[in-house]
């Protein structure tokens, strides 16, 4: 090798339409890349001699012709380890710093496209697979429905009938598992701070936080709307109101601590990079975490309950607004992840967690299918314990407050 020249001029083509000169930076890149973990595990293997020879025939170009694969592999690694020594034995050293901008850097900012899809993200499909996010979509358009269905029946805009009493008849259904869905959302979420605030584990992502912030936001925003609305159909008021209580206090403890959480600052005060997706792939802005932040203050200022028909109104046409904002941000956060991230991101794959997720409004529109075409005296009544039965009780107001029906023994 002595007598072969150096390559010099590293530089990558400018066409970054290049897919076999990006597909070997993207190859070579996610494979060099190391963090102290996979050191101390031992499972750090490097890229190989193929690819690395691939890549650095591209950098190099013409200057690399006279070389044979193993002597540029070579050559490459006897430079980065004297890079490392320098920095390691002089602090201060510019050399490893000079190794990657002239070695690395023109690839990656070249063909960051391919790069980020080779890095291995896998997205968290806990909060953001598809299932879970088609949860979402179809939660916010129940109770937006339901919404417009109890405002028309608080108004008397919808005069009383079966497709009413149904819709009625299943509001308690809804608030349950609008409910429960909250409350398995929110503590995913917290467990994804968690997990980065205890230090266990340098792999979790901002992404993860803003996602676990955003979808914490969107979700209490169904359970306050069906319960500033809901009136007597949405269940007994003293359980719910103490539920309603525990998901705002886990919303405002996650949005809060993931306010104040950065995951790369930690990963680097530990003497580590982290996820290199989040290092080298930034893909999204300020304006989840930014709106996050505003509606955590706004939440903590304006948290007392009025009892007011015309406030329950503002409540829940607010809610509604704010749950399709932020539902719609995320949504658009999400797609732009995935979109770079490419086939290594998981959330769009269909797994039995996904399905089970999905179905967790089935009940809700079994159960308002059931009372339509039954009816709800038999439909309700055919739920009760043996002796009960249901008749119907005009109050005047279609059972908004006061209740569609009543049960006598």
């Amino acid at each position: 090798m002595a007598d072969l020249p150096v390559p010099r001029n590293p530089s990558w083509p400018t066409d970054q339409a290049d897919p076999a000169s990006c597909s070997a930076a993207g190859e070579f890149f996610a494979m060099w890349l190391t963090t102290p973990e996979q050191i101390k595990a031992r499972t750090y293997r490097g890229p190989g001699i193929d690819v690395t020879a691939r890549y650095l025939r591209v950098l190099f170009g013409a200057s690399t012709e006279n070389w044979s694969d193993g002597q540029l592999v070579h050559w490459f690694q006897d430079t980065q380890a004297e890079a490392e020594r320098r920095y390691s034995t002089q602090p201060g050293s510019p050399d490893l710093g000079i190794f990657f901008n002239e070695y690395i850097k023109p690839a990656v900012d070249g063909c960051s496209a391919s790069v980020c899809r080779s890095l291995g993200w896998q997205g968290n499909t806990d909060l953001a697979g598809i299932g879970v996010f088609s949860s979402y979509c179809i939660e916010a358009a129940l109770a937006t429905i339901y919404l417009v269905v109890l405002l028309a029946n608080r108004f008397k805009i919808w005069k009383k009938g079966r497709v009413l009493d149904s819709f009625l008849g299943t509001v308690s259904d809804l608030v349950q598992g609008v409910f429960v869905f909250s409350v398995a959302i929110m503590i995913a979420s917290l467990h994804s701070i968690v997990k980065v605030l205890d230090q266990s584990d340098y792999s979790v992502t901002t992404y993860e936080i803003v996602t676990a912030m955003l979808v914490t936001i969107f979700s209490v925003c169904p359970a306050t709307l069906l319960y500033a609305i809901g009136g007597n159909s949405k269940g007994p008021k003293p359980i719910l109101r103490p539920i309603l209580l525990v998901i705002w206090i886990l919303m405002l403890a996650v949005v809060n601590l993931g306010r104040t959480t950065d995951p790369s600052r930690q990963a680097l005060a530990a003497n580590t990079i982290g996820h290199p997706f989040e290092v080298y792939c930034q893909v999204i802005g300020s304006a989840p975490l930014e709106a996050a932040r505003i509606f955590a203050v706004a939440a903590a200022e304006g948290g007392k309950e009025e009892d007011g028909r015309a406030w329950r109104v503002i409540v829940s046409v607010l809610a509604c607004l704010v749950m399709w904002f932020f539902l719609g941000l995320f949504a658009a956060m999400r797609a732009t992840i995935i979109d770079v991230a490419g086939d290594s991101d998981k959330s769009n794959e269909w797994s039995f967690g996904q399905i089970v997720a999905l179905a967790s409004w089935a009940p809700v529109v079994l159960n308002f299918f059931y009372l339509l075409f039954l009816g709800v005296e038999k439909g309700q009544g055919s739920k009760l314990p043996h002796g009960y039965t249901i008749t119907s009780s005009d109050t005047g107001n279609g059972g908004a407050e006061g209740g569609g029906g009543q049960g006598g023994e």
